[in-house]
């Protein structure tokens, strides 16, 4: 019996110290659907408000490099937006044939159809995202109001949808894999940031954890931690004015180890928004699946 035990317990402890090499199988032509959702929910003085948007977008490999480092398009493919609180409006572009009066929904919906370009590391870095200028030109055309109220909401937008703000976003949706090999319990850390319109930039440090293997996925643990970091090179108005306290969150990812994609991930972060003696609690939650097939957009 004891010759039959021990093999066994060896057996289980090589299973458990595996180190395997979690990257990107990038190639060329390859396409992948991804479906994005968040949403937002503020606590303002009692009152709940609440806002929901999402994407559903295609990837296409166009190149790869010596290096192995892919070029690639992102295509719109659908838009979502709801809105809950003083401002009420909902859209579809999957279902609503026309677009919304709304002039924040209608911008969205005009992403539909639109394209960039990124570069991106087969340990999951971007690089380089180009192209959003562009289409930042398309989503304010026909914008409502005066010149004044047109030039304030170019200035919001541009930072919103600029290509240094869409490469920390594709960051954040597609985090960077640990540079050597992992097994579980072992730990990683990276960082990006992301710009804030009207305040700055935050930064956001990421540790990592490979929680388990099964099944040919790798199951990855986050913490995050959130810091607001005001551009004293940019005019942010409203960057003296507000504060982010105890901004954090967790996350969960399932990563392909045989297909060498994301497959889907989801994230909670929680923060309080420190305005004018008034204190906003802040909810994000973030969710991004791989979307295969058209029911599942």
């Amino acid at each position: 019996m004891k010759l039959i035990i021990i093999p066994a317990i060896l057996c289980l402890a090589a299973l458990q110290d595996e180190k395997v090499e979690l990257r990107w199988k990038f190639a060329k032509g390859q396409e992948l659907r991804y479906k994005t959702s968040q949403k937002v929910t503020v606590d303002f003085a009692g009152n709940e408000m609440g806002q929901e948007s999402g994407t559903t977008y295609r990837m296409t490999v166009n190149d790869l490099d010596e290096k192995g480092v892919a070029t690639i398009t992102t295509k719109y493919e659908g838009v979502f937006v709801k809105s809950a609180g003083p401002q009420q409006f909902e859209y579809d572009s999957e279902k609503d044939k026309e677009l919304p009066e709304e002039p924040q929904a209608r911008m969205q919906a005009k992403l539909v159809g639109q394209s960039f370009t990124m570069k991106m590391t087969s340990a999951g870095k971007v690089t380089e995202v180009k192209g959003f200028e562009k289409i930042l030109e398309g989503m304010l055309k026909d914008a409502p109001g005066d010149e004044a109220q047109q030039e304030m909401a170019r200035e919001m937008f541009k930072q919103m949808f600029s290509d240094d703000t869409m490469k920390s976003m594709m960051q954040q949706a597609a985090p960077m894999l640990p540079e050597e090999k992992v097994g579980k319990g072992d730990k990683w850390t990276n960082d990006f940031t992301l710009k804030f319109p009207m305040i700055g930039r935050m930064k956001f440090t990421i540790a990592s954890k490979l929680k388990e293997l099964k099944d040919q996925d790798a199951h990855i643990e986050q913490d995050m931690k959130i810091e607001l970091k005001p551009d004293a090179d940019e005019a942010n108005p409203l960057a003296s004015l507000v504060e982010f306290k105890d901004a954090k969150g967790t996350a969960l990812l399932v990563f392909s180890m045989e297909r060498g994609i994301f497959l889907s991930s989801k994230s909670t972060m929680q923060m309080t928004m420190s305005a004018g003696g008034n204190e906003i609690p802040m909810k994000i939650e973030t969710q991004l699946k791989l979307a295969e097939k058209k029911k599942d957009f």
